[in-house]
């Protein structure tokens, strides 16, 4: 699935250590949008065993919907380098409002008739990431410092 969200994020930079590390608790909203034209987004067909069960499954994927409300929280671990840029560590948890997709399951067991099913999701993810920011403002003023522009 291809998405594209627009976050709007808010956060407290809380001084650990001698003005160069920090913590960063973080909440916000984003507004997702799934990029995948007709809300489709393919079929799987497969079987999967082990040593005493064979089960034999399609899945269409289908239900998804075109825009999504997520909630996020997180902390991030900031460490100033210089007055310019910040090295940063974070984890996020996203929560979605309402489920954004649905897949339906025909599937069957050791030659039993098929079964079905519904696996529903709600786009809620945990991601974890490292960053450069870098204070464009600053690095722009030191740059012409130093090679005198004017």
């Amino acid at each position: 699935i291809r998405t594209m969200q627009i976050p709007l994020r808010l956060g407290k930079r809380i001084n650990v250590y001698n003005n160069k590390w920090y913590l960063v608790p973080v909440i916000g909203y984003a507004f997702g949008m799934n990029l995948n034209p007709n809300k489709r987004f393919g079929s799987l067909v497969g079987t999967s065993s082990n040593y005493r069960d064979t089960v034999s499954y399609i899945a269409d994927l289908k239900g998804l919907k075109h825009y999504f409300s997520l909630v996020q929280a997180g902390l991030n671990i900031e460490c100033n380098l210089n007055k310019a840029m910040i090295f940063c560590m974070a984890i996020n948890y996203n929560g979605c409002f309402q489920p954004i997709a649905h897949t339906d399951l025909i599937y069957h067991s050791n030659g039993q008739p098929n079964s079905t099913a519904r696996i529903v999701s709600n786009g809620s993810n945990l991601y974890y990431g490292i960053a450069l920011k870098l204070e464009l403002g600053l690095l722009w003023s030191s740059v012409k410092k130093t090679w005198q522009l004017y």
